[in-house]
């Protein structure tokens, strides 16, 4: 049995930990988990950060795309409306 509760609470060894620590109670460590712990929450937090770069990316490659199908649609708006107008004939005058 873990003595000191890192299997059946873990809330309450998280707890446990941080007082060690704070008083440099260091007999209390649990170290194996603890350095199990935070290697795991680096992990994640890599894990987080690469997730919303990815995101950011993608937001900004769309952003890039919208922009230029944006000012090609101004351009060719004006070129498509005078190919769209009919042009008098001079034939009856």
């Amino acid at each position: 049995m873990n003595k000191w509760g890192y299997e059946t609470d873990y809330y309450q060894w998280t707890q446990l930990m941080a007082q060690a620590l704070r008083e440099r109670d260091y007999s209390r460590i649990d170290w194996d988990n603890l350095i199990e712990e935070i290697e795991d929450m680096g992990k994640s937090q890599k894990r987080a950060i690469e997730s919303l770069l990815m995101r950011l990316t993608e937001h900004l490659l769309k952003l890039k795309y919208w922009r230029l199908r944006s000012s090609t649609r101004r351009v060719s708006t004006p070129r498509r409306l005078q190919a769209q107008t009919p042009v008098p004939s001079s034939r009856g005058t």
